[in-house]
């Protein structure tokens, strides 16, 4: 669910060393309504470290969901090119942390060895602008200069429920149209029972814009 923006004009406190324990990350740190550069808006983005480690480097996966602005007519504020969706699909990465010693957190480079256009352009964008904060457990990420650059990507606490075995379950299932996670095993409950008939599919935007959604059809 989309949250309240994350960003703000002035630095969030960020403190801590990593080598004390437990102090790396560790689950789901999100964010919502995220300035960018480009022509869009990034309405959530998570990123998830599936397993905790004192190492230098870690791996983690990345998931953003937005939308690209429509650039004619021009709008203020700009009109998105379609519902908010997964920008593709989830991508996985290993960064590098630059641990400091003076209780200011560390440094997070995104892409610790870029092999591709895109892990290049990621690290020539954001370089040494993501910080994590052991104590106060959440990522500190400088965006461009915005009036609201500094944007925390806060820790997401894991709720289990119990549910009937004779519940009915089927609110859950998105709709034709809804967006969709091509990672996820049935995200459009196509084999649930009844069948939705639906499956996750790559939708390209209409041009100016480049790029594609993911929407359960």
């Amino acid at each position: 669910m989309q949250g309240p923006p994350s960003c703000s004009a002035e630095p969030p406190l960020c403190t801590g060393n990593r080598d004390a324990p437990n102090a790396s990350p560790l689950g789901i740190y999100e964010a919502s309504n995220v300035q960018t550069p480009f022509h869009g808006k990034v309405t959530q983005v998570d990123l998830n470290f599936p397993k905790q480690s004192s190492s230098t480097e870690v791996t983690y996966t990345q998931t953003v969901k937005g939308c690209l602005f429509v650039l004619d007519p021009p709008a203020d504020p700009p009109n998105c090119l379609n519902p908010p969706g997964l920008l593709g699909p989830p991508m996985t990465f290993t960064g590098n942390f630059i641990d400091g010693t003076d209780n200011t957190g560390s440094v997070l480079i995104p892409v610790a060895n870029p092999t591709n256009i895109m892990e290049k352009a990621i690290d020539n964008i954001f370089g040494k602008s993501i910080h994590w904060c052991p104590k106060q457990n959440h990522f500190v990420v400088k965006i461009g200069s915005s009036p609201a650059p500094y944007c925390v990507l806060t820790h997401v606490d894991t709720v289990y429920a119990t549910v009937s075995p004779s519940a009915d379950t089927s609110d859950g299932c998105p709709k034709k149209g809804d967006p969709c996670n091509p990672s996820d095993l049935d995200t459009c409950c196509s084999t649930t029972y009844p069948s939705s008939g639906l499956k996750c599919v790559s939708t390209p935007f209409k041009p100016p814009a480049i790029g594609s959604i993911y929407t359960c059809q």
